[in-house]
């Protein structure tokens, strides 16, 4: 079994949003989608929202409410298109093999008076149903049907080109938490805290830096899995997820 961990969602980069969604003092949280791209054209439109359309207002700055969002994770269809990062190694070509999970996390605004007033999260998971290539999407009519809500599956660019994917995935349970679960250090957001660094590895299996770089694909250690599933349930009994968008 495979357990994949993948920093996702809105985060200060313009190309991303530039600002972070808020979680707050319970421990609950709000997670947002980062925004769809100008020169790309989701159809249906209805599933690439506005922020506002989802309710987002208070959350998103006003000044992007009436941006489009895309829905990637998408945490109610259970979807999502990875495009390759330079860590991910061969883990997805592992999960393909043996199966497993992919778990996401996000940096975000602590809405309360700590300080520093933002850090890392997990916020939900899949459990993998579907993982498949791009090149291996053709032949798989039944994958093909379960993406066909899936905003990402189904955004072309304005001259009509499909939007690129290198692995196509899709969940057979899971969603979003309803608590989130810290990975960074209360004192310092840049540094990864006991838990991360107990249980999470580099795609090729080396323990992590203190210093965090949340753009890693990261893995989680097969020897810590029984304690990483511990500690999720520790914050959400028996990993019992949401079916929710944000």
């Amino acid at each position: 079994m495979v357990i994949i961990v993948l920093n996702v969602g809105a985060n200060t980069a313009p190309e991303w949003g530039g600002f972070r969604a808020p979680i707050y003092s319970d421990g609950t949280f709000r997670f947002v989608p980062i925004p769809l791209k100008d020169h790309y054209i989701v159809d249906p439109p209805a599933i690439a929202p506005t922020y506002r359309c989802l309710g987002l207002e208070g959350v998103v700055p006003e000044d992007k409410l009436d941006s489009r969002a895309l829905l990637s994770p998408d945490f109610k269809n259970l979807a999502y298109g990875h495009i390759k990062r330079p860590s991910d190694g061969n883990a997805f070509q592992q999960l393909k093999d043996e199966g497993g999970y992919l778990f996401f996390f996000a940096t975000l605004r602590r809405m309360s008076t700590i300080n520093p007033d933002w850090g890392a999260y997990l916020i939900g998971y899949f459990s993998t149903e579907f993982v498949v290539s791009d090149r291996e999407l053709a032949e798989r009519p039944e994958v093909q049907r379960r993406l066909e809500n899936y905003a990402w599956y189904q955004t072309r660019t304005r001259d009509g080109r499909e939007a690129a994917a290198h692995w196509w995935i899709t969940g057979s349970s899971g969603g979003l938490f309803k608590w989130a679960i810290p990975l960074s250090k209360n004192s310092n957001p840049n540094e990864w805290n006991a838990f991360a660094l107990k249980t999470l590895r580099t795609t090729t299996g080396k323990r992590l830096p203190q210093r965090a770089f949340y753009n890693w694909t990261l893995k989680v250690a097969e020897e810590e899995e029984k304690y990483f599933w511990q500690e999720i349930s520790k914050h959400n009994p028996n990993g019992n997820c949401e079916s929710r968008y944000v």
